[in-house]
């Protein structure tokens, strides 16, 4: 972003704070009436400054009242909920009245003005200026809205960011230490796992930063994942991956599997010593993804577990999927179980 959009932005942001202060909202309405009291006091046609006046001040007065009464009573009631005849009559009445009102205030006081009785004159005033007002009304409300609504988007995008920030080197970080291992054992599997540790953050680093990814891709990836865990545990754990349905054209959220499948070997396979178990499906159907993942683990070892990465998906979940998708976490009987339904639009 350059500097002058960031500039731009705080400028908008300072305008939204000081209307959305009661008070500032207030004091901006007052002066924006008096302008306008100003402006028809010395275009008003009267005979002499006091009659200019008092017709001023009754415009005003009056317009106020079609303008607040319309945008506070008439809009909510009947415009907002699609009843537009209804308001059209209603705003044109209140024209009307405010019409009437005024000719009868300058009848009551006497005030001398040329065309003043001229009815059709002051309605297409009351008409024409109120409605101007309420359009400028709604395109403030709408710039506000706007802005209020990027703010939130810049933020809840930051915020993702950072938690998918947080997956990259924890997920490094494990797979570092294995090669460690196997390095340190000489074993002659190090190589292969580091190529496929390679593949896997050039996935990382390439693909990782976008707000979507096909769910082929992150297929892919986590078959490379696998593929990894399969040559690091070696016969120490079954590891299976079934896919069913089409991956090709849906989009999803990148590393948003990846957190579970960790978990799995972290916090399951690696308290075994033999007969580990991780089985993965996922299943697409046309508006619908659900993946699971079971792993066995050995009950017997109290490990305390921060839960950094599972937390770390829901608030993912929370900010990227508002209401579309479940997730279900069982953990008995030596097996921990993670079923995630994403319901796509």
């Amino acid at each position: 972003m350059n500097t002058n959009t960031q500039q731009l932005k705080q400028g908008n942001n300072q305008w939204i704070e000081i209307l959305n202060d009661p008070r500032a909202h207030i004091i901006l309405q007052l002066v924006g009436w008096f302008f306008l009291f100003l402006i028809l006091l010395f275009t008003s046609k009267a005979s002499n400054f006091g009659d200019a006046f008092a017709s001023a001040a009754f415009l005003t007065l009056l317009l106020s009242m079609v303008v607040y009464i319309n945008h506070g009573k008439l809009v909510p009631r009947f415009f907002s909920k699609n009843r537009y005849f209804a308001w059209a009559f209603t705003y044109a009445l209140s024209c009307v009245l405010a019409s009437l009102i005024f000719m009868g205030l300058i009848g009551l006081f006497q005030i001398s003005i040329r065309h003043m009785w001229n009815f059709g004159y002051h309605l297409a005033f009351f008409t024409i200026l109120s409605f101007l007002m309420l359009i400028g009304k709604f395109i403030l409300e709408y710039f506000m809205n706007y802005v209020q609504w990027e703010n939130k988007a810049t933020q809840l995008d930051s915020e993702v960011k950072l938690l998918r920030a947080q997956v990259n080197p924890h997920f490094l970080f494990n797979s570092l230490n294995s090669i460690y291992s196997l390095a340190l054992e000489k074993d002659d599997r190090a190589p292969e796992i580091t190529m496929k540790l390679s593949q896997i953050m050039r996935y990382m680093v390439d693909r990782a930063h976008e707000d979507r990814i096909l769910l082929k891709e992150e297929v892919s990836y986590l078959r490379d994942y696998l593929d990894l865990e399969k040559l690091r545990t070696g016969d120490k754990a079954e590891i299976s991956f079934e896919v069913n349905g089409e991956t090709d054209f849906k989009m999803v959220e990148p590393l948003l599997l990846i957190p579970f499948v960790e978990n799995a070997f972290k916090h399951g396979i690696n308290t075994l010593k033999s007969g580990g178990i991780v089985r993965i499906h996922l299943e697409c159907k046309a508006k619908q993804i659900t993946f699971t993942c079971i792993n066995n683990f050995n009950s017997s070892i109290k490990k305390e577990s921060t839960g950094t990465g599972i937390n770390n998906v829901r608030k993912r979940l929370e900010r990227l999927y508002p209401g579309r998708y479940d997730l279900f976490i069982n953990k008995e009987d030596a097996q921990f179980k993670v079923v995630l339904n994403l319901y796509l639009p």
